[in-house]
């Protein structure tokens, strides 16, 4: 097929047999530039601090596309490099950091393809520092111990402090102490659900700061005991029937609501006030009935 740009097609005719005497005309044929993909891809992944990345880059589009790709994290270029025969750019570069980064792969275009690019999400960690868990599958309220040990990168004990995250929330700040680690009892406790703990090193004058692998703790709610005591059980049409629920644990007393239906009915909540919940069915009607409470 033609390259893109404008093209000039000449189309001419000859007589032949009587026919009538030759002609020609000129026209312009313009060919647009191809739209073209990018596909983007790193490992490892996640990254490690202070170890080589490969970012790999493949472009897709009409024909073969060629030309350079370029590598960006954020403002900063990592590489410029050109695509091989099968469309694909390569990167090689070193994280001197911890983080997650936008990483961006710019396809230039060429003659025949027009510019493209695409981008991914790098999360990077320093294996130079570890969490330990003295359990991570707790019970609300979710408390156990943690220690933080960072390797040092010379001969020197690693110095500084420690901050402890929970997400993007920050639960305590440690020092590092003999043998660089630091400790402490996560306190308060952490509510029930999933809690992603990372432990971020400030550095000091011989050892990178850095982050760690994020590692996931995972705590159920606390189990609660409940106590019914209902009265008028039976009797005449006109009165009314009225429960108290207690409710209890070993974190103390429950919170929220709880819900009573009467006869399948739909559950009417009642909040929960001091581990008690009280509710009153006013004037149910003569027969048998059912309660369930929740």
């Amino acid at each position: 097929g033609l390259a893109a740009g404008s093209h000039t097609v000449s189309a001419a005719y000859t007589s032949s047999n009587g026919y009538a005497s030759s002609s020609s005309q000129t026209g312009q044929l313009v060919v647009s530039q191809a739209p073209s993909s990018v596909a983007l891809s790193a490992s490892p992944s996640p990254g490690v601090q202070g170890k080589p990345e490969t970012l790999m880059a493949t472009v897709s589009g009409a024909g073969q596309p060629s030309g350079i790709v370029v590598f960006t994290s954020g403002s900063s270029t990592l590489c410029t490099s050109s695509l091989n025969s099968s469309g694909v750019a390569t990167c090689t570069y070193t994280a001197t950091t911890s983080g997650t980064f936008a990483i961006t792969a710019q396809y230039q275009g060429d003659t025949n393809h027009l510019a493209a690019s695409t981008g991914l999400s790098l999360s990077v960690y320093d294996t130079a520092i570890t969490l330990q868990f003295a359990s991570t599958q707790l019970t609300y309220p979710g408390a156990t111990n943690i220690t933080v040990c960072v390797a040092g990168a010379t001969s020197a004990t690693p110095t500084g402090t420690i901050q402890i995250d929970d997400g993007t929330t920050v639960l305590k700040t440690i020092s590092v102490q003999g043998g660089g680690c630091g400790y402490w009892y996560i306190s308060p406790g952490l509510s029930a659900g999933s809690h992603s703990i990372t432990a971020i090193y400030s550095g000091d004058a011989n050892n990178p700061a850095g982050s760690s692998a994020p590692t996931v703790l995972t705590v159920s709610p606390v189990p609660v005991k409940m106590s019914v005591s209902c009265w008028n059980a039976s009797f005449p049409y006109g009165g009314n029937y009225q429960c108290t629920v207690s409710l209890s644990s070993n974190a103390g007393s429950a919170q929220g609501s709880i819900t009573y239906s009467l006869d399948g009915g739909s559950p009417i909540a009642v909040p929960i006030s001091n581990g008690n919940a009280q509710f009153t069915i006013t004037t149910p009607s003569a027969g048998n009935h059912s309660v369930v409470i929740a």
